[in-house]
């Protein structure tokens, strides 16, 4: 089985493409839950708006919505897919309204996707990851290079232990997303240890 990162912050290159900066309207701190794969459930209000920023010019919707806060925003089609695949067991889906640099409603379509388990599934010395000084917590991962045993019985998606910021799908997930032809997703298929 192939593993690809996701970018979520999509392709930057289009300066047609909607980036969102802000978090939804309402959760204060609590944001960082959907971005850090802890349970928003008693968080995330009802009927959530998140605005376009206004130094921002782009405006066009695509499958992934790109965002400075390393959320994970979907179309509803995305969803599905990925509700199809993954199930609802360890992720959650939080619909939500995009309002335009008007405060007007541009989109209802879209859902943030909280994967909440973090898998330990790097080599962590071919990954070259270090940690602070006497310490399990990490100061840096210099690549994502994946322990084949560690990935066995790997969700469809997943964030990465090291680093919780980071997206992962399983190819059955990436071809589904490419069959589809979702746009603005950037799979970067990810190395075993000791493959060239």
């Amino acid at each position: 089985m192939e593993y690809f990162e996701l970018n979520s912050l999509g392709d930057l290159d289009d300066g047609d493409f909607c980036i969102l900066d802000q978090a939804p309207e309402g959760m204060g701190a609590h944001y960082s839950r959907l971005c850090r794969g802890n349970s928003a459930v008693e968080y995330f209000p009802e009927d959530a708006v998140v605005h376009m920023s206004e130094d921002r010019e782009g405006s066009k919707l695509a499958s992934l919505v790109g965002n400075t806060k390393s959320f994970l925003i979907v179309h509803k089609d995305v969803k599905s897919i990925i509700e199809e695949k993954a199930g609802n067991k360890n992720i959650e889906y939080f619909p939500f309204t995009i309002h335009n640099q008007n405060n007007k409603p541009h989109s209802a379509d879209y859902c943030f996707i909280n994967p909440l388990i973090k898998l330990d599934c790097l080599d962590i010395e071919a990954s070259e990851v270090q940690y602070w000084k006497d310490t399990d917590k990490v100061l840096d991962v210099g690549q994502f290079i994946l322990d084949r045993k560690k990935v066995e019985n790997a969700p469809a998606i997943f964030r990465v232990k090291e680093e919780i910021f980071t997206y992962v799908v399983n190819e059955d997930l990436a071809n589904a997303f490419r069959q589809k032809g979702f746009t603005n997703m950037i799979l970067t298929k990810l190395q075993y240890a000791n493959e060239d």
